[in-house]
């Protein structure tokens, strides 16, 4: 492997550019380029292919598995000697962030996990919030929140209602549409899900739900 010399560097700060040759070790190359052709090979649910047919490969895989023989661990979720509630936390981060991504891919058209989630939490709840309420909730700021109930609104999946008590304040409610635009991601969603019947089984969804249920009530409980 090449070494950075002081040539290369007074090059550098006059030229603002440097060949370095060698710069990687051609083992590590070859590893890195066996590992790109596996998950090329085997992609993932969450992969996907942005240029048609014909006409090259740009190719994307949010779910980078380990794919070569050396590397069956799955990385852990920080360093050596992290606590353990750092390391789940970590984990969950990551694994929201592949749901979300892979949410996207399955919602109907013109439909974006923001706006999902939106309808998805006034059911859940069975309720009617304000504008200001839903950015609380889902941890948005109020000028965020408003453009996504405008777009809700416009695609008739929301309305603004006058609140009983206060006639100036509005809350949004979800429509009859909206519960089946609703459906439509999380069926699609679920269908996606099967992919993961080989994860975990049916008693271990089972075993993870009520304490991931616990973790974000507290979490849920801190913030407030």
């Amino acid at each position: 492997m090449a070494k950075i010399t002081d040539a290369l560097i007074e090059t550098f700060e006059r030229d603002g550019v440097v060949l370095i040759e060698q710069a990687f070790d051609t083992a590590w190359l070859d590893r890195l380029e066996e590992a790109v052709e596996a998950v090329m090979n085997d992609p993932s649910p969450l992969s996907r292919e942005y240029i048609k047919a014909g006409k090259g490969r740009f190719f994307t895989d949010h779910h980078m598995s380990p794919k070569t023989e050396t590397d069956q661990t799955p990385a852990k979720g920080g360093l050596e000697g992290d606590p353990a509630d750092f390391m789940a936390l970590t984990e969950i981060g990551i694994i929201s962030h592949l749901a979300e991504t892979e949410l996207a891919r399955l919602l109907p058209a013109g439909m974006t996990p923001a706006q999902f989630a939106v309808l998805n939490h006034l059911l859940r709840l069975n309720t009617q919030q304000t504008i200001g309420e839903l950015a609380s909730a889902l941890q948005v700021s109020q000028p965020t929140m408003s453009s996504t109930v405008r777009r809700l609104e416009g695609k008739r999946l929301i309305e603004l209602q006058p609140d009983a008590a206060d006639g100036r304040i509005r809350r949004v409610s979800v429509t009859a549409e909206g519960k089946r635009m609703r459906e439509r991601g999380a069926k699609a969603a679920q269908a996606s899900l099967s992919s993961l019947s080989d994860a975990l089984s049916a008693r271990e969804w089972q075993t993870l739900l009520p304490l991931l249920t616990k973790l974000r009530v507290a979490m849920d409980a801190a913030r407030s």
